[in-house]
């Protein structure tokens, strides 16, 4: 049999914005026969559709995708700073986060403020890492409650990419929700997951971690009804609720509610601004007046309390203004793409498709009816429920990293930065994410 050989179909929009720097977007992976390569198996043969046209083939349309987290140069990056601190009247920097200073004179407490007000809680700390923030939150509920015991999904950063920090450095032990071992689609985590924990469990839990969206496994929400009954749970038994909101921001666009209806269900809430809001770094925890009391002295202890947050806490209060509103036509873009990729690209794979035209071989006849083509790629959700999807590829990681690199060899375009091996049900597969910063739509007629 013919080897075959994979290569990623990408397309590619000039960046608009200096605030955002363009990473390309992928349409999907292919096997493609040896005649789609030169004598020597260097690189793959391709037309510029822009001068010549098949008659036949149908209109064709390119898809930008632009992410905040993109390399620029340092200065470019300071000077932004600068023009933020005037923007937001920024005339002093923070001597140890301002904890005994007010908001009418520290512009940090000010920022804190904003946020607090935004999510409707009583107060808010900001802090270098997400990482710390959530630590905190286990320190505190430990010590009020004596307990070592919190429940989380098992997908959860602390378990994931912390380095059993809960363990090592607090001596707490996780109750986790597990995932299907029996099916490629995992949900989030819901309530009679976590009823069944605590009904099961014979020791006072400290904390209940819910994370909203689920990350790792593409952005899915625990259903509203869910965070409702949960929320109900957690008072009855006297357990805090946590919310690990990295990316809250997002999660709002896949409730039809007030982000109040979302946010009073939690007795705290951590927030990232690197992400979606793309600012340099930083996190933020929110909750009532005393919860948060007792954060500035964890702050300290964790060695958190550096004696100026300025360069950072600027760059994520700017990131908040600018981008805040604009999730909503994130996710309406992701779903345009989602949409035309699986109505197009994926299920329907022909000659006529934007795949072959971008992938089109020297020899036409490699295009036959007999070809068997079948979809390597499917997003998971298959509908995002919020700015961000993962994509799931049908190859292991040898075989889509070294198209990811061939695809860049051959157009200069890396399409994903990273892959993660699939678990459970899709064991020998391939995961890569997209997340939606801002999105343009080109037609070609």
């Amino acid at each position: 049999m013919q080897e075959q050989h994979y290569c990623i179909a990408v397309i590619q929009l000039p960046d608009p914005s200096y605030l955002f720097h363009p990473i390309k977007l992928f349409v999907m992976l292919k096997p493609t026969n040896n005649s789609d390569q030169h004598e020597h198996g260097e690189e793959i043969h391709t037309h510029d559709h822009s001068h010549t046209r098949n008659p036949h083939h149908h209109e064709r349309k390119e898809v930008g995708l632009y992410l905040s987290r993109q390399p620029i140069q340092p200065s470019e990056y300071f000077a932004t700073l600068a023009t933020l601190c005037e923007k937001l009247g920024i005339n002093k920097s923070d001597v140890y986060g301002d904890f005994n200073e007010t908001e009418e004179v520290s512009p940090l407490r000010k920022f804190e403020r904003e946020i607090a007000s935004y999510l409707h809680k009583q107060d808010a700390l900001y802090l270098p890492s997400g990482v710390m923030a959530q630590n905190i939150v286990l320190a505190i509920t430990k010590e009020r409650t004596k307990s070592t015991r919190f429940i989380c999904h098992y997908t959860s950063h602390l378990l994931l990419h912390e380095n059993d920090a809960y363990s090592k450095l607090l001596g707490m032990t996780p109750i986790i929700a597990q995932g299907n071992e029996e099916s490629d689609i995992q949900q989030a985590m819901s309530y009679k997951q976590i009823f069944e924990l605590v009904e099961d469990c014979d020791h006072q839990v400290a904390t209940v971690f819910l994370e909203v969206p689920h990350r790792e496994i593409g952005g899915k929400c625990t259903s509203y009804d869910d965070l409702l009954r949960i929320s109900h749970l957690c008072n009855s038994y006297d357990l805090h609720l946590h919310m690990d909101g990295a990316r809250l921001w997002e999660a709002t666009t896949a409730y039809d509610v007030e982000v109040e209806q979302i946010t009073s269900l939690f007795d705290s809430i951590y927030v990232s601004f690197y992400k979606g809001l793309g600012g340099v770094t930083g996190a933020m925890l929110l909750g009532d007046r005393s919860f948060i009391a007792e954060c500035r002295v964890w702050l300290r202890r964790f060695g958190g309390n550096v004696y100026s947050n300025l360069p950072y806490f600027v760059s994520c209060w700017g990131g908040f203004r600018e981008n805040i509103h604009s999730f909503a036509g994130r996710k309406i873009r992701l779903l345009e793409i989602v949409d035309h990729l699986n109505d197009h690209l994926l299920s329907k794979p022909s000659y006529n498709s934007v795949v072959d035209e971008i992938l089109l071989a020297e020899d036409e006849s490699f295009f036959t009816e007999t070809t068997k083509f079948r979809p390597l790629i499917r997003f998971d959700p298959a509908l995002p429920e919020v700015p961000m999807v993962h994509v799931v590829v049908d190859a292991d990681i040898e075989t889509a990293m070294q198209a990811n690199t061939l695809t860049a060899n051959h157009t200069g375009i890396t399409c994903f930065r990273r892959f993660t091996p699939g678990k459970f049900g899709n064991k020998g597969k391939s995961v890569a994410e997209l997340s939606m910063v801002s999105i343009q739509f080109i037609l070609f007629v």
